[in-house]
């Protein structure tokens, strides 16, 4: 009888899981470690390929590079980056995926950050030749784009392209600002709903883009891509630099066919993971959450014919409007080099969101020299920061502003020794807003974000 009683629970279990999955096609690259420089040309292979259809660089005739720098700007993280720079005339430096998945709905997103000069920045999403070509965009080919100037003093100014003109951005930026993009791209005959910061949706043949975690475009009409074309092709590409001054650094490109049919139960605002004690902790924070169940924990070594398995599972707060903060250890990891870790967010009524992928390494050497956790996350009074030196290194904590203007030096210390460190900092006189945790250790960086309450 309890043979057959299991059987029947994994018969339900399985049909669960056929229910909830996402039948959606995605591409995450974050360039990891790589290093690498391309200064002349075309190349489809100087950039990781995604699964299906063609990731691609060129640099024309006009000066610049495109580069695959390690580690990179700190305000983007402690990974590789792409660094391209804006050939000085009219010529293109470009970087594109095309031919990939597809379909009439899409999300793209990215981070991006210009440095350096005046020159020309362009985004688009859409089907076409121009995408795969030496050519800028065409109209026709163009579901949406946007497009960032970047003036001799740093400042920016945006607008997005819409019908057959464009859209000035409703706030201007300045260099060194990390910009973070999500646009979802609907060219569908009705109106999708998906998840940010709540319940969202976005109309029939229109865009919805998020810029820093506010909504710039709502419901922006497309441009020229005809009417239930599917978008497979993605391009960022600069010019018109003098000097070649101007740079762009790209990472954690995330795109996906499909827009999310269910808003999330829990509005997740951070996802990390750190190795420690020979296993890892993963720390994730909410600001929100709606009739939420919990949160399985889902692993696999970093490989992409590696499958995903449940490791663990943490009980959600149900109903809250207000920051939570979680944590779980994984101490019976694999014999692996790498990590990869998401969290499926589970409502009360089934329903199951996965969140972003992020990576850990097990090898001691490399990860623990300047691995961070911060906590409370979000926080309204003290701030605790523990980090882990895998030997003696000169140190530095500084706090950075959301546009990337440096705050404060939370410490410089010549020489910390090897070891876990714990610190403490009041943030209660601190304006409300997002910030930026950067710790320097013995030439390793490590960023984390920091809401202030």
């Amino acid at each position: 009888m309890e043979k057959r009683n299991a059987v029947i629970v994994l018969l339900l279990l399985a049909v669960f899981m056929q229910a909830t999955h996402v039948h959606a096609q995605q591409w995450l690259l974050d360039f990891g470690s790589a290093t690498g420089t391309h200064t002349s040309g075309e190349s489809n292979s100087f950039l990781p390929q995604p699964p299906a259809g063609t990731a691609r660089v060129r640099v024309g005739t006009q000066g610049g590079s495109i580069v695959l720098e390690h580690p990179g700007h700190a305000v983007l993280g402690t990974d590789s980056e792409c660094r391209i720079t804006a050939p000085t005339g009219s010529s293109l430096n470009k970087f594109a995926v095309y031919d990939s998945y597809g379909g009439p709905a899409v999300t793209l997103h990215l981070d991006a950050l210009f440095e350096g000069g005046a020159g020309e920045w362009y985004i688009f999403v859409g089907d076409g030749s121009s995408y795969s070509g030496n050519t800028a965009f065409s109209s026709a080919q163009c579901f949406t784009g946007l497009r960032f100037l970047v003036d001799s003093l740093g400042g920016i100014s945006g607008a997005l392209r819409s019908g057959s003109g464009w859209l000035p951005l409703p706030l201007p930026w300045h260099s060194d600002s990390l910009i973070r993009l999500d646009i979802y791209c609907n060219n569908t005959a009705t109106a999708m709903a998906y998840g940010y910061a709540g319940p969202r949706s976005v109309a029939a043949r229109c865009v919805d883009v998020w810029i820093n975690g506010a909504l710039a475009f709502d419901d922006a009409a497309k441009s020229g891509l005809a009417d239930s074309t599917a978008m497979d092709s993605f391009m960022l590409y600069g010019a018109n630099s003098p000097l070649n001054a101007s740079h762009c650094r790209i990472d954690n490109i995330d795109w996906a066919t499909g827009i999310a049919a269910t808003p999330l139960p829990v509005e997740l605002t951070g996802f990390r993971a750190m190795n420690i004690d020979g296993g890892v902790r993963l720390c994730w924070e909410t600001a929100s959450e709606s009739n939420s169940y919990g949160f399985a924990v889902e692993r696999c070594e970093d490989c992409d014919t590696c499958s995903w398995t449940d490791v663990g599972f943490v009980p959600a707060a149900g109903q809250s409007h207000a920051p939570r903060s979680y944590h779980w250890e994984d101490q019976d990891v694999p014999h692996a080099t790498t990590l990869r870790y998401r969290l499926r967010q589970i409502d009360r009524d089934g329903a199951s969101t996965r969140s972003p992928v992020i990576r850990v390494r097990l090898d001691a050497t490399a990860e623990t020299q300047g691995s961070m956790l911060v906590y409370p996350n979000p926080v309204g009074g003290t701030l605790h920061c523990s980090f882990e030196m895998s030997s003696p290194a000169v140190v530095r904590l500084l706090l950075y502003s959301s546009t990337g203007t440096r705050m404060a030096e939370m410490l410089a210390v010549s020489q910390l020794p090897a070891g876990r460190h714990f610190l403490t900092f009041d943030c209660a006189a601190l304006p409300r807003g997002m910030y930026y945790l950067v710790l320097d250790s013995g030439g390793r960086t490590a960023r984390q974000r920091v809401l202030m309450l």
